[in-house]
């Protein structure tokens, strides 16, 4: 029988060697075990001192279930929300089912990680990404400036993504390190473009001259934050087209200074 060689898995190897005892990726706590068991072991970072006990052990082919979830149950579309359930914890037994675990938890992070930490590595341009967009999507060339920066502001976000933004564009520089957790996000994915169009929509639309007088912008103003806190029941994370979903919340605070400083959008949605 012919001997298959061993697949380099250079993203892999650099992640392993970025930390001797544990590292915190995301929202997930990676800690090494002492040797005799599992080499690794796998939880929600919220959960670093809980007793073990406490926690519901959950095997490597059961994370991808816990990924697609939020606390309540609904359907988790972006992983990088800060919103993944807590209350578990997984015994990985040798560096592929710990690669396998953070493939699960955050597809594609490792490589990213890795591409990012390339001496030659080049920052996407939005421009760039919006110029190669087809059909309805094309309108995202027209996303520029302050109105680009209301969008990013309202859908990278830390309250909304953990990813650190490594894509500029229009003048908007990347997240500072250290302002998000570790995992680079390299160009816009197609949940905040989804979003970005509808800005970009938005922006294309006759405006209103509208006044208003000082206490009732503070009444306004007052009515978005608290739209904002608490989202309305059954509105699904992925309808970033919806007028009172978080993102779009959000951005309208951040795009007209007159109605104080933006408020992040909260961590997860709620049923309240």
């Amino acid at each position: 029988m012919a001997i298959v060689p061993d697949v380099p898995h250079p993203h892999r190897d650099a992640f392993l060697a970025s930390f001797p005892e544990e590292r915190v990726w995301g929202q997930v706590l990676l800690r090494r075990r002492p040797a005799g068991g599992a080499k690794y072991e796998a939880c929600h970072v919220v959960d670093r001192a809980a007793p073990v006990e406490q926690l519901r052990p959950i095997p490597l082919k059961e994370l991808r279930a816990v990924a697609l979830s939020t606390p309540e149950g609904r359907y988790r579309p972006l992983k990088g929300a800060p919103n993944l359930p807590s209350g578990w914890r997984c015994e990985l037994w040798d560096d592929a089912e710990l690669a396998e675990a953070v493939h699960h938890l955050y597809p594609g992070s490792m490589a990213d990680a890795w591409e990012a930490s390339k001496p030659d590595f080049v920052a996407v341009d939005f421009a760039m990404v919006a110029e190669r967009q087809l059909g309805r999507a094309k309108a995202l060339t027209r996303l520029t400036g302050p109105a680009l920066a209301a969008a990013v502001e309202a859908g990278c976000g830390v309250g909304a993504c953990l990813k650190r933004r490594l894509w500029t564009g229009g003048g908007l520089a990347a997240d500072e390190a250290g302002s998000k957790s570790a995992i680079p996000c390299l160009e816009p994915c197609p949940f905040f473009l989804g979003f970005a169009r509808t800005c970009a929509e938005i922006e294309q639309e006759s405006t209103l001259a509208v006044e208003f007088a000082p206490d009732d912008l503070a009444t306004l103003a007052a009515a978005l934050r608290h739209a904002l806190e608490h989202p309305p029941k059954g509105l699904r994370e992925g309808e970033v087209a919806a007028p009172l979903h978080p993102w779009r919340v959000s951005r309208v605070l951040a795009r007209y200074s007159a109605l104080g400083s933006p408020v992040a959008p909260p961590s997860r949605m709620s049923d309240e």
